[in-house]
């Protein structure tokens, strides 16, 4: 909100523009006028920021996450989270009236590393979960080291627990504790990935989705 001196404009008020110049405790004070904006956006440019809102809100909740996953496609104020953003406004949104995000196309974690070979997840108790793969060492630039990296996340309650550390490639399966607890009817989306670290930076493979267990 602007102040602008009487001298200037005299005695105007109302609507100039995107502008609303109005007289408050002998003030004249101008504020853009919100309506304006949004009045001039197109069909397609109004729903287009309707499916920005809604991949957005559903990557919030791990942000950090993706800081840490795809910290590798940083560049000036970019940050991992906005590579996953794009990925997922290019590749995983279902279009029509009704647009929403189809969590299986996600990515948590991007690279150039080989990923999980048939992974899969099975729900262990009301806080565990067995995620496992077969073991691909040594496919490509695949180690026996590389780092399971486990995502779990619960799109209605908007909980999220990640497990940066997991298990070697070489193991074939880990088993991974979230710190909530689920009823029998819930369930949750699970991702799996493997990273190397060396000198400092993470080099990790693309994320697998194992579905919602």
């Amino acid at each position: 909100m602007g102040k602008i001196e009487p001298s200037l404009l005299g005695k105007i008020n109302g609507k100039v523009g995107n502008l609303v110049i109005y007289e408050m405790n002998g003030q004249l004070l101008v504020r853009k006028n919100p309506s304006f904006q949004e009045n001039k956006l197109s069909d397609l440019q109004k729903y287009n920021n309707q499916v920005f809102a809604i991949a957005n809100k559903f990557l919030m909740p791990f942000k950090a996450e993706l800081n840490f996953t795809m910290s590798a496609f940083e560049k000036g104020g970019k940050k991992g989270f906005h590579q996953g953003l794009s990925w997922l406004l290019r590749n995983g949104i279902v279009h029509g009236e009704f647009p929403g995000v189809i969590p299986e196309k996600i990515m948590v974690a991007m690279g150039t590393l080989p990923g999980p070979e048939n992974p899969s997840a099975a729900r262990l108790s009301e806080d565990e979960f067995r995620v496992s793969w077969q073991p691909n060492a040594w496919e490509g630039s695949a180690r026996e080291g590389d780092i399971a990296y486990v995502l779990i996340y619960d799109p209605l309650r908007l909980r999220v627990t990640a497990f940066r550390k997991g298990a070697y490639r070489k193991s074939g399966s880990e088993v991974v504790k979230i710190p909530w607890l689920m009823d029998s009817g819930e369930e949750a989306w699970i991702y799996l990935a493997f990273y190397q670290e060396k000198k400092g930076e993470l080099n990790f493979s693309n994320s697998s989705c194992l579905g919602k267990v």
